[in-house]
């Protein structure tokens, strides 16, 4: 009896020892691949665009740095061989030393050498432009970046012209508030050309909706930080706006003829660390929709 109850004991031990290996291996690829930069490419077809462009998104990248002057990001960006580059919010902490924005400078700097580069506000840049003023995005303006906050531009891309938006805010419909941030969407919406949306925050687009009232084709997001930690099927773990298990964390969103493409970004600013959820450039590749029906 005593040497069976010796043999059920080693056997849970190893049991036991097995399971805690196990986890200890979840748990270092998991942080292992918070820190690994990853290409994410997505393809999308839309009847609003005559000829196929390559689109890069940088977002929520809170001053996380990728090699040594981020090399390694901008070599990612210049190997998609992009015609536009978006940077979507939270590219700065709000809280940003004079190391942080030197380094941002030197990057948007570098990639405005490979293709046009437009930016729009993150909740990070509105507190730190209100404690610190707009010395920096001055700055920013003059590597050659063009500045998005409730304004439109519209640009000529391998032979088709396009408007692009930039806008911070829930951009909730006009049916339920009607302020700054509707008129500027119904003015940024009137018009037969292909529209392109730089919007920081995606939960009025998505979790409330409003992307149904909004007549845009391709809407670029962040914040969410793909739910900061990712469990094995399950998804994102938290979003700020909408908290536990957020529907919505990451990947292509197709509702009412347009395309939400919400990023897991390229940083963190919160005090838990991304687990299993590597920092993502987007890749997006827009081409003429194949659906002749």
């Amino acid at each position: 009896m005593k040497g069976i109850i010796i043999r059920i004991g080693k056997r849970w031990g190893i049991i036991v020892i097995s399971i805690v290996l196990l986890f200890c291996l979840f748990a270092a690829i998991g942080f292992y691949r918070a820190f690994s930069l990853t290409v994410t490419r997505y393809q999308v077809e839309s009847t609003a665009f005559s000829q196929p462009l390559t689109i890069v998104q940088l977002s929520d990248l809170h001053g996380c740095e990728y090699g040594e002057n981020n090399e390694q990001l901008i070599a990612a960006v210049a190997n998609a061989e992009p015609d536009l580059i978006l940077m979507t919010g939270d590219i700065i902490n709000r809280d940003a030393a004079e190391a942080e924005l030197e380094a941002t400078l030197q990057l948007t700097e570098a990639l405005t050498k490979l293709a046009p580069v437009y930016f729009s506000w993150g909740n990070h840049e509105v507190e730190y432009q209100l404690s610190h003023g707009d010395s920096f995005f001055s700055a920013m303006e003059m590597t050659g970046v063009k500045m998005l906050d409730q304004q439109y531009d519209e640009i000529e891309l391998a032979g088709q012209r396009i408007r692009i938006g930039g806008i911070y805010g829930y951009v909730l419909s006009s049916q339920i508030q009607n302020g700054p941030e509707q008129e500027f969407m119904q003015d940024f919406t009137n018009t037969a050309l292909p529209t392109i949306l730089l919007c920081h925050m995606p939960e009025g687009l998505l979790s409330y909706g409003s992307i149904d009232d909004w007549d845009v084709d391709v809407v670029f997001s962040g914040h969410v930080h793909g739910g900061q930690i990712r469990l094995p099927l399950i998804g994102g773990l938290y979003d700020p706006e909408t908290g536990w298990f957020p529907k919505y964390s990451k990947g292509v969103f197709q509702r009412s003829g347009s395309t939400v493409i919400l990023s897991a970004g390229l940083g963190s600013s919160e005090r838990i660390p991304r687990f299993n959820n590597p920092p993502e450039l987007i890749v997006v590749s827009i081409g003429p929709s194949t659906n002749n029906s």
